[in-house]
């Protein structure tokens, strides 16, 4: 059975039985002075400081023309949103 396996990527084929995710229990071996940030305590635990601090943060000038820049190549408001959504979510807030 292992013969069949010879011809794949080794690495595509560790990237599916993962699927992307770490090896489960592999954050037990991992250094306490370098924790996931699941591991550590949210930056916010209440709605509006988090609101102020991702309104903040996208009116910067680069984040704002960034976005601009977005919307005028033609990425949907939708999509936008799920981006940024994502990027401030994993900037650890507790959900």
């Amino acid at each position: 059975m292992e013969k069949e396996y010879k011809n794949f990527d080794q690495e595509g084929l560790e990237f599916l039985a993962n699927n992307g995710r770490p090896i489960p229990g592999s954050s037990l071996t991992n250094s306490p002075e370098a924790p996931y940030v699941w591991e550590q305590a949210p930056q916010f635990v209440e709605l509006q400081p988090a609101i102020d601090a991702l309104f903040l943060e996208l009116t910067e000038p680069e984040a704002y023309h960034s976005t601009m820049d977005l919307v005028r190549n033609g990425m949907s408001i939708g999509d936008i949103t799920d981006n940024t959504y994502r990027w401030f979510s994993k900037r650890n807030v507790e959900s």
